[in-house]
């Protein structure tokens, strides 16, 4: 983290001299968050896809929203967390599949994508554990040519999501700076995606402290 932002000072010095007096004001921006040391970091994640919703895995799918965020300060130099993480969890929000709607899943609950339990701070990384909660359902495994049912009990298990910390010097580099990593067009936050379309978003809103 040290040598990107001494990297990233050291290409806005360079370009000042030439460029226009918008650009210096990005440039100025882009060193301001360069040479930060403790950030406050709101992140919201957002899961949002078909998604397998019965333990067995087998016609149980549907779409999923899930919502969790978090909030802690943070030393882009010595890569470390200061003070205590909060989060809070929200409600998946389930939405009947196709194969439901055909009658080959009932679902006899609710499905809990991910209820996280602790979140840690790592140097770089922000570590999730939760757990998953599958709801006893009705099943038919041979659907659509054979109706008949089979019960599948509910089922909790163990879930883990983790992704790295993006620098906020990621705000005015414009646009994109990976294939996953998009910047917001205001500029004030930026997204991570992490396993596809179907897997968690994460929205960095970046405040500097000092």
């Amino acid at each position: 983290m040290i040598k990107v932002a001494s990297i990233l000072l050291a290409v806005v010095l360079l370009s000042m001299a030439t460029a226009s007096a918008q650009q210096v004001g990005d440039m100025q921006a882009l060193a301001k968050w360069a040479g930060a040391k403790l950030v406050h970091f709101h992140i919201e994640g957002l899961h949002q896809g078909d998604t397998g919703v019965v333990e067995s895995g087998a016609y149980g799918t549907a779409e999923v929203t899930d919502h969790l965020t978090m909030d802690f300060d943070y030393w882009l130099m010595e890569n470390k967390v200061e003070g205590p993480v909060k989060f809070q969890n929200f409600k998946s929000i389930t939405k009947t599949g196709p194969h439901s709607e055909a009658g080959c899943a009932i679902l006899k609950g609710e499905y809990e994508h991910l209820d996280a339990k602790e979140i840690t701070v790592e140097p770089g990384q922000v570590k999730i554990k939760g757990t998953r909660s599958f709801p006893a359902a009705d099943v038919a495994f041979h659907c659509p040519d054979d109706m008949a049912r089979t019960p599948v009990a509910a089922k909790q298990v163990p879930a883990e999501e983790h992704f790295n910390i993006q620098h906020p010097a990621t705000l005015l580099m414009g646009g994109s700076t990976s294939s996953d990593t998009k910047v917001a067009p205001d500029r004030k936050s930026y997204s991570l995606q992490i396993g596809g379309p179907t897997g968690w978003t994460w929205t960095f809103t970046p405040t500097l402290l000092k």
